[in-house]
């Protein structure tokens, strides 16, 4: 079950066959993880691949670049890939602070916020 306001620990505890890593992301972007990671597994599920020992899958580093979500994955299929670019994608409307709708934001340093998280010299 998804809880209300998402920790970090909430998504280590929910899935620790796939974090092999911590999260170098805002909590804003958490419910993003915490759906990533669902969606990951009903992915595997679905096709009877269930992530184990024999059909791993893990991320070994999941961050911010460029202003958006990144997360690298090892032994992910091109069906995982999808999926996780598709929220990769997604982080770029989701502000990393508050999870509300946000935008690109930033000159030098890239980031998503909305407007109640963007800095003053980006408005």
């Amino acid at each position: 079950m998804k809880p209300e306001k998402i920790q970090y620990r909430d998504i280590e505890d929910k899935f620790p066959q796939l974090l092999k890593c911590g999260l170098e992301v805002n909590e804003g972007w958490l419910p993003l993880i915490w759906d990533m990671c669902e969606q990951l597994l009903a992915s595997r599920e679905a096709i009877n691949v269930p992530i184990s020992e024999e059909n791993p899958l893990y991320f070994v580093q999941i961050k911010e670049k460029f202003g958006t979500l990144r997360a690298y994955a090892i032994f992910s299929t091109e069906e995982d890939e999808k999926i996780i670019s598709m929220f990769e994608d997604m982080s770029q409307f989701v502000c990393s602070m508050c999870s509300k709708p946000g935008q690109v934001r930033g000159q030098h340093w890239l980031y998503v916020a909305c407007g109640e998280h963007t800095n003053s010299n980006d408005r």
